[in-house]
């Protein structure tokens, strides 16, 4: 009796990414995010991109802030998303939540570090800085 024996060559990287969705799928963040810092593989899938899309379209930005942390995004498109949410709560008078991630984001402290002219120049920062920490409006600069 001839056996055949059978091989399945699978590539590393696919192994890799199961591993990630299996961490994803078991509230396993940091293992996920050590297996991917080491093995440089992305594993870029939303839990669901209607639900992100939705979210960013009802500027509901801490559900976008979450989801976005799983993502292993370029540091400039991660600028770009804060500087546009910081920008919409000042808009809307949450100038809490906008002094809070111009001041205790680590995107914001590295665009603050690595570009400080565009993070100076980011508009009402001063006035949001400035403000006492009950005041909900922003009186332009004069």
């Amino acid at each position: 009796m001839a056996s055949s024996a059978s091989t399945l060559e699978i590539e590393a990287g696919y192994v890799v990414k199961m591993m990630l969705q299996f961490c994803k799928e078991n509230s396993l963040p940091q293992t996920f995010r050590t297996l991917q810092n080491e093995y440089q593989v992305l594993h870029n899938t939303g839990d669901s991109m209607d639900t992100f899309i939705a979210n960013i379209n009802a500027g509901c930005w801490g559900a976008v802030l979450l989801q976005v942390a799983q993502l292993n995004l370029p540091r400039m498109k991660l600028e770009n998303l804060y500087e546009q949410i910081v920008l919409e709560m000042v808009e809307l008078g949450e100038l809490d939540s906008a002094r809070a991630i111009l001041h205790q984001t680590q995107v914001m402290g590295v665009m603050k570090q690595e570009e400080p002219e565009r993070y100076l120049s980011l508009p009402n920062r001063r006035s949001t800085k400035c403000l006492p920490p009950n005041s909900s409006t922003v009186s332009p600069p004069g």
